[in-house]
């Protein structure tokens, strides 16, 4: 009996445990994949590849189902020119991987107002 509720209270203890880890949103995997996509596309060249100026900025990220999380990103490229590629992403990560899913990429053709 003794052995059976040291048990029971190990596995409780472990799913608080896991309960009390904060999920983070992840820029790595979306920030590479858009950054790899756009050069495909033509609007990013190897060279600004190698070394790409990226700022990012969350615009969503919530829990779809357990251990499963939906983010959404705002990023700009900022070209070796100054010309500025506005693209907004979407993907899923779990809390161990940040490439839960593909990443769509959606670039930003036009502004209005303030930018998120």
């Amino acid at each position: 009996m003794k052995i059976r509720l040291l048990i029971i209270m190990t596995i409780m203890a472990a799913g608080q445990a896991r309960a009390a880890q904060k999920v983070m949103p992840c820029t790595s995997w979306s920030e590479s994949m858009a950054a790899v996509k756009l050069k495909n596309a033509g609007y990013l060249s190897e060279e600004e590849l190698a070394a790409p100026k990226i700022s990012s900025r969350v615009l969503a990220f919530q829990k779809v189902r357990t251990d499963l999380y939906r983010e959404v990103f705002y990023m700009t490229f900022t070209r070796k020119n100054g010309v500025r590629i506005n693209v907004i992403t979407r993907n899923d990560m779990t809390p161990t991987e940040c490439s839960g899913s593909g990443v769509e990429v959606f670039m930003v053709s036009k502004t209005l107002g303030a930018e998120p």
